[in-house]
């Protein structure tokens, strides 16, 4: 689990959960998911080893005491305007993308990389994103 920054240290006036290096920590999704107030918060993109679920579930529960769910590989929702079902994906292996095509590779790009209109018109008030990297050169 990555620890944040302390916000005393950075000069940022932000609360500390909001101040992870690369990722969002654990009491930090709590605190956003107890302000969406989701029918079902899932949690991904973790290692979950036995300790680190312990500790990752712990640590939003410290924020957030909604229905959560800790994704791993293969988990699935089904999900409908009564329930959501959360089950695991029946797979005879894992199957992994095409490599992509030298014509993909080497396709114009314009460079640009914008947010669209619908990401942006959920944005809380305040709210000034970073700035996007530079497009590196093909």
């Amino acid at each position: 689990m990555l620890l944040p920054i302390s916000a005393k240290n950075s000069g940022s006036k932000r609360p500390d959960w909001c101040l992870a290096i690369g990722h969002t920590p654990p009491a930090g999704f709590g605190k956003i998911m107890s302000q969406v107030k989701p029918r079902l918060a899932v949690g991904y993109h973790a290692i979950l080893t036995p300790e680190m679920h312990q500790d990752i579930m712990e640590n939003v529960r410290t924020t957030y005491d909604g229905p959560l769910a800790l994704a791993s590989d293969l988990m699935c929702w089904n999900i409908s305007k009564d329930s959501i079902r959360q089950r695991e994906v029946i797979a005879a292996e894992r199957v992994q993308a095409p490599p992509t095509s030298l014509g993909y590779r080497k396709a114009a790009r314009s460079g640009e990389a914008s947010v669209s209109d619908f990401i942006a018109s959920g944005r809380w008030k305040g709210y000034k994103p970073p700035p996007l990297p530079p497009a590196q050169k093909q």
